[in-house]
């Protein structure tokens, strides 16, 4: 019977003990006051007033943002407006030729304005003998080229260059030059002149706007009319700002490089 009783109480102890080790001590979860290393070594961490209480990085803020640094900007950064502009659209030679244009312009754009410019156009250069001081002597002339195998001239009739000999006119100073060596080589010791040609001309041009100046209307705009010049301009200086420069040579009217043996203007 004591056999069995000592058998009991070492069974009791032997359990005791087990739960003693399976159940969690409370007092190991509690941070320790120290920490030991190995070999001495310290861990790498930032600077106290970067670490929040949690140990996390702390929020920046106006008070913590080094001098000198721009502040954080949480909106996005606005895109700038492109600036307005107008389009001036031609040359035309009429207003009639504008008018379909214009009426698309019209739907377009809030405002479209016509205007008119005169410009000084070239229009070749005349090859001529110099008036003769009668008809008579003009003729006598004539009939002595016409026989040297010279074509081409005409007897002006009246005018400030009466009995004049026109020998034509050309579209470039080297077919003129090339026409009186013509005639000087025929030995008869003409007095050749060459005369540049010039005319009064009358052009339209239409101003719309405001828009914007990557609007691809106004691409649309140029891929259907190939013909048709559009300069985009300041649309603040108004209705005192000249109109765009026109060179000569782009709007010269009906003048090539073929012999024209009508009167000149």
């Amino acid at each position: 019977m004591l056999r069995i009783f000592v058998f009991s109480l070492l069974l009791a102890n032997i359990l005791l003990i087990a739960l003693r080790l399976l159940q969690p001590d409370s007092g190991d979860s509690a941070a320790p006051d120290s920490v030991e290393f190995e070999s001495g070594k310290l861990p790498t961490i930032g600077l106290a007033d970067e670490l929040s209480e949690t140990g996390l990085p702390a929020q920046t803020s106006a008070e913590n943002v080094e001098p000198g640094l721009p502040e954080p900007d949480s909106a996005a950064t606005p895109v700038e407006p492109q600036p307005m502009s107008c389009i001036q659209v031609g040359p035309f030679e009429d207003e009639a030729s504008m008018a379909e244009l214009k009426a698309e312009l019209t739907i377009l754009f809030d405002r479209v304005q016509s205007r008119e410019k005169r410009s000084i156009v070239d229009k070749g250069y005349w090859v001529f003998l110099p008036k003769y001081p009668t008809r008579v002597e003009a003729e006598q002339a004539i009939k002595d080229m016409t026989a040297a195998g010279a074509r081409e001239f005409y007897v002006m009739p009246d005018g400030a260059m009466a009995n004049a000999i026109s020998l034509g006119v050309y579209g470039s100073l080297e077919r003129a030059e090339e026409r009186r060596k013509q005639l000087n080589d025929l030995g008869l010791k003409l007095d050749v002149m060459i005369e540049p040609q010039t005319e009064i001309q009358t052009r339209y041009w239409m101003e719309a706007g405001p828009v914007n100046a990557l609007n691809p209307t106004l691409i649309e705009l140029s891929y259907n009319n190939p013909d048709v010049t559009q300069i985009q301009v300041d649309c603040s200086v108004g209705e005192s700002r000249s109109e765009p420069g026109i060179e000569p040579e782009d709007l010269a009217a009906g003048v090539g490089n073929g012999d024209q043996t009508a009167e000149p203007n």
